[in-house]
C-alpha cells in the first residue's frame, strides 16, 4: 500500500492525499531486505553487468524494498478524509501465491517461520501470508510508540498537519489479504486470516503491560460475499 495501485491501495492513496503520499515516499528501506534474494519469484533473478553485459544472480543486499514480502510498516492516515475513520495505516506486502520470494534460512528466522511447516512453494506462500498478518497485528498494538519515534510524523504533528491519535482501543480494519491479484485460493486466504486473527486476539492480553489501561480489541474484515464473512467468522470463533 506504499505505492498507489487499483483496488484498496489506490483508494487509500486517493483519500490520504498529499500528506499520506509524502510520508510513504519517506519510508526508509526495510531492515529485513538483506535477507531477500528477490521479492516475487521463485526463480533466481539476473541483472546486466555494465562492463560485459553478462548476467549473474542478484545478491542479497541488492534489494531496496520499503516493505518486503511478509513484513509490515506503519504510517499516519494522512489527510482529513482518512483521519475521520483511521488513526494509522499499516502497509503489508503479501506474496504471489505461485511466485513467492526464494526461501532462505535467514528469511525464515527473521519472519519466525519454522522449517517443518514449509514443504513446497504453496506452503511457503502460506507462511509468508501468515507473517503479513502477524507483523501487521503487532504494529497495530504498538503503532503509538512507533509513530512517536517517527521523525516525519512528529514534524507534521508539530505544525498541525497530523492530529495525535494515541488510543487504547484497538479496532483493526483488514481486507482479505492475498485473495485478489496475489491469487491465493479464497479458502486458503480465509484460513490464514482466521488463524492469525484468532492468535492475535488470544495473545493480546499477554502482550499488554500490567500498568496499561484495558484495551478494547476487535478485528473487522471487509468482505464482499456474505458467505465468506460467515465462513471467516465461524473459523475464528472455533479457534478462540
Amino acid at each position: 500500500m506504499l505505492f498507489s495501485a487499483e483496488a484498496i491501495d489506490g483508494l487509500v492513496h486517493q483519500l490520504g492525499g498529499l500528506r499520506f503520499h509524502a510520508e510513504c515516499k519517506l519510508v526508509p528501506t526495510h531492515d529485513y531486505t538483506r535477507a531477500y534474494l528477490n521479492q516475487q519469484t521463485t526463480q533466481p533473478e539476473v541483472k546486466n553487468d555494465e562492463d560485459n553485459q553478462s548476467t549473474h544472480k542478484l545478491n542479497k543486499g541488492d534489494m531496496q524494498a520499503k516493505c518486503p514480502v511478509g513484513t509490515a510498516v506503519v504510517t499516519s492516515s494522512g489527510g482529513d478524509d482518512l483521519q475521520k475513520h483511521y488513526d494509522f495505516i499499516i502497509h503489508t506486502t503479501p506474496p504471489f501465491y505461485r511466485h513467492p520470494p526464494c526461501q532462505t534460512k535467514e528469511l525464515k528466522q527473521i519472519l519466525e517461520i519454522k522449517d517443518a511447516v514449509v514443504s513446497d512453494t504453496h506452503s511457503w506462500s502460506k507462511e509468508l501470508l501468515r507473517s503479513c498478518y502477524r507483523q501487521s497485528f503487532n504494529l497495530a498494538l504498538d503503532c503509538n510508540s512507533y509513530m512517536k519515534s517517527n521523525y516525519f510524523s512528529n514534524l507534521l504533528g508539530m505544525v498541525g498537519l497530523i492530529k495525535p491519535a494515541y488510543r487504547h482501543n484497538k479496532r483493526v480494519a483488514v481486507p482479505l489479504l492475498g485473495a485478489g491479484c496475489r491469487d491465493f485460493p479464497k479458502e486458503l486466504a480465509l484460513e490464514v486470516a482466521a488463524l492469525e486473527s484468532a492468535a492475535w486476539l488470544s495473545n493480546l492480553d499477554s502482550d499488554i503491560p500490567d500498568n496499561s489501561e484495558e484495551i478494547d480489541a476487535a478485528v473487522v474484515f471487509g468482505l464482499l460475499e456474505e458467505a465468506d464473512a460467515k465462513s471467516l467468522s465461524d473459523q475464528i470463533e472455533k479457534l478462540l
